[in-house]
């Protein structure tokens, strides 16, 4: 017998509580019945029948899974709306020019002699409006042209006129090529340039070259400086 008041066990021959005096008590429930109130009954939801091939819903290909690269295992699946964009991939194939294409990748630089020869004959790829240098005659003199103080790659006039030196570096070539051409460009000033027109002149390096920076900073109002590479295109051949 338990005590009601204060759950105190009664003796079976007692009809009082030892603990609180008090005459209510309740029968004790025994073990089983006990355990089986204290514990509900637990009811499973009913099977479900396994699904055909052909009652199962595969995702959309938006969902489809790109197998040209190897998956890596992710403990958490990002929902599509926190998902990073993807980088674009890099393509393999070079687009045509003239299609949204970048600028061809460079080659190995060509040799100081091949770019001479390319400016004598094309000088306006130097310059729009630059042409050889002509006698008064209209004889072209300005490739290679031969002066007092040492020869000119090439000695060219600009779309205003004026004379311009250009002269192309050898790889070999230092600092001292800027004291090179100003010699000449000092020659053509006094020789050639008639009422004492301004000459300037244009250096081509196939690199940028070290301690040339302080130099040419402190003649940029007469030598310009320029890099030169030679690019490989492809164009369609119409038979």
């Amino acid at each position: 017998m338990l005590c009601k008041v204060c759950n105190t066990r009664v003796p079976g021959h007692q009809s009082s509580c030892p603990n609180c005096g008090s005459h209510t008590l309740v029968e004790t429930p025994s073990s089983e019945s006990a355990l089986t109130a204290k514990l509900p009954e637990i009811e499973f939801p009913p099977e479900e029948p396994e699904k055909d091939d052909a009652e199962i819903e595969w995702a959309d290909d938006s969902d489809s899974l790109d197998l040209e690269e190897p998956l890596e295992p992710t403990r958490e699946t990002a929902s599509p709306a926190s998902r990073a964009p993807e980088a674009p991939k890099e393509s393999r194939i070079a687009t045509p020019p003239g299609r949204g294409a970048a600028a061809p990748r460079s080659l190995a630089p060509p040799d100081a002699a091949a770019v001479r020869r390319m400016l004598c004959e094309r000088p306006a790829m130097l310059e729009p409006g630059l042409s050889v240098y002509t006698s008064e005659k209209g004889t072209p003199l300005g490739a290679g042209y031969k002066s007092a103080v040492g020869g000119i790659d090439l000695l060219a006039r600009d779309a205003n006129g004026d004379l311009v030196v250009v002269m192309v570096a050898d790889p070999e070539d230092g600092p001292d090529v800027i004291s090179v051409i100003l010699q000449r460009i000092g020659w053509v000033r006094k020789h050639l340039s008639p009422n004492a027109r301004p000459v300037r002149g244009v250096v081509l390096l196939d690199e940028v070259r070290e301690g040339i920076s302080y130099a040419a900073s402190a003649v940029s109002e007469t030598l310009s400086f320029k890099t030169y590479r030679i690019a490989l295109a492809f164009e369609d051949v119409d038979f």
